[in-house]
């Protein structure tokens, strides 16, 4: 029996039975709340993080793939059972279990209050507000499937209520209702929960990610259609001929970064200057450079696995050269490009910024590299090895 029941039953004189003061069945001298099954306080404003139990039905016709979905075999209902744990605030990492409504032989009502509470959950982990109806926002508020949901994190206030027959709707352990977390959503006074709860942030971030949240794709970070550098012929490995290159990016403070090349016969240096790590950027850079250098002194290109050479096959395409890519996590595989980046550090040291130089400077600072006399060429400059290189190409 709820207060507001207590209070009725006391007003229309009937006997309560709930014992004198000190009774076993007073509760009111109990020990605070312990243990994982504490009630969170009706009405408590938290970030929250949603995770869905698989429940292996799939039904290819409304999109509901991947086996989130979950089907009753007495109800024909079908529903995603998730967990909801929230993240900040004296109650974190409490978990509040409800079910989020696909389908009901009952009728639309149930399907349409979980599409609601779909629309409602993307608004806030997305950050679009209610109202936007941008070609953006519109985007945002779509899901390749329910497993761009296991993870999303997002704004509600949460409550403890009784349904309209004064039952606890989903058991006797209290927990929260669909129907309360539908209402519960932090979505029209959004801005001024981001930033009451943004103070209690460990990262004073606008958006939170969950660590499981993710947007890539089976692919992602993966080198689409790289060519093994054990697929190399071994006159490059052997460094036979001239014209095979090894390749990667050097970092510095903000953000900042340029291409360094070294031929492997030659030990040959080029520096190229970037404005920006992504692929079409450094592709574009190392197109330009390619173009500079005689077809027989560039004939392929070594490079890591990063994802700055997701563009090697437009470069290939250019530029006729072939990249080949290393083993994962195996930068040794391109010792001229690991030992020349080391040698650089002299004039570029880590933790400086990069973006201030120049291209010329660079060309100044590889031409100091070129001119120095390596006991690998038996004490010869790599830039005397390579101009014979060039002579010979006619």
């Amino acid at each position: 029996m709820n207060h507001d029941n207590y209070s009725q039953a006391q007003s229309h004189g009937q006997s309560s039975n709930y014992g004198a003061p000190g009774a076993w069945c007073d509760f009111n001298d109990a020990d605070a709340q312990q243990g994982e099954f504490n009630l969170i306080p009706k009405g408590t404003q938290a970030l929250v993080r949603m995770a869905i139990k698989p429940g292996g039905y799939d039904d290819a016709s409304k999109g509901w793939t991947g086996g989130y979905a979950m089907a009753s075999d007495e109800t024909g209902a079908v529903f995603l059972s998730c967990e909801f744990v929230l993240l900040t605030g004296p109650f974190a990492k409490r978990k509040i279990w409800s079910n989020v409504g696909l389908h009901s032989n009952k009728g639309p009502t149930w399907a349409q209050m979980g599409r609601s509470f779909i629309k409602a959950v993307l608004n806030s982990s997305r950050n679009i507000h209610p109202d936007d109806n941008s070609p953006e926002a519109q985007r945002a508020r779509q899901i390749r499937s329910f497993g761009d949901l296991d993870g999303a994190e997002f704004a509600a206030r949460i409550g403890i209520e009784k349904d309209g027959q004064g039952e606890y709707p989903c058991d006797e352990s209290h927990h929260v209702s669909h129907e309360t977390i539908y209402r519960s959503l932090f979505i029209q006074a959004r801005g001024a929960l981001k930033k009451e709860l943004l103070a209690h942030l460990r990262r004073t971030r606008g958006m939170r990610r969950s660590r499981h949240y993710t947007q890539k794709t089976a692919i992602h970070g993966q080198i689409v259609d790289a060519v093994s550098i054990s697929e190399r012929p071994a006159c490059v490995e052997d460094r036979v001929i001239p014209g095979h290159w090894e390749g990667d990016l050097v970092f510095g403070s903000g953000n900042s970064q340029i291409a360094t090349l070294v031929e492997r016969q030659t030990r040959y240096v080029m520096l190229i200057k970037l404005d920006g790590k992504d692929s079409q950027t450094v592709v574009n850079a190392l197109i330009k450079s390619a173009r500079r250098l005689p077809q027989e002194l560039y004939k392929s290109l070594t490079w890591v696995r990063g994802t700055e050479m997701h563009g090697h096959k437009r470069f290939t395409m250019a530029t006729d050269i072939q990249v080949y890519f290393c083993d994962p996590q195996s930068p040794w595989q391109r010792g001229s490009n690991e030992n020349t980046n080391g040698l650089l550090r002299q004039y570029l040291p880590k933790g400086i910024n990069l973006s201030g130089y120049s291209q010329v400077q660079l060309n100044a600072i590889a031409r100091q590299l070129n001119e120095r006399p390596r006991k690998t060429l038996g004490f010869n400059t790599p830039a005397e090895m390579f101009s014979e290189c060039v002579a010979l190409t006619g």
